[in-house]
């Protein structure tokens, strides 16, 4: 994670972040990359879009909305939602 990597050289604490792709082979790429960026403190409001290899068109309809949603994030017009406990607990571990 290179890239990562550049960021800790910045201040990103509290900047909004999304993570959306596809993947080949066992998808832990984005889980790794959600969990260093809410290491640097980013705010990730909505959980990331993972699609396996091609994207249908039904799958790039989701990503577009996720899109949408993101922005509705940077422009203030969102609703905040409620994470209980055992969701945050998931989310840190490796997914399966």
């Amino acid at each position: 994670c290179d890239f990562i990597s550049a960021f800790a050289k910045i201040y990103v604490r509290g900047l909004l972040a999304g993570v959306f792709g596809s993947f080949g082979c066992s998808g832990e790429a984005m889980h790794m990359l959600e969990v260093s960026l809410r290491g640097l403190k980013m705010r990730l409001p909505l959980d990331g879009v993972q699609i396996k290899l091609i994207p249908s068109q039904d799958e790039l309809e989701q990503c577009r909305q996720y899109g949408q949603k993101i922005g509705e994030h940077l422009m203030g017009v969102n609703t905040h939602r409620v994470v209980d406990m055992a969701d945050l607990i998931r989310a840190s571990q490796p997914r399966q």
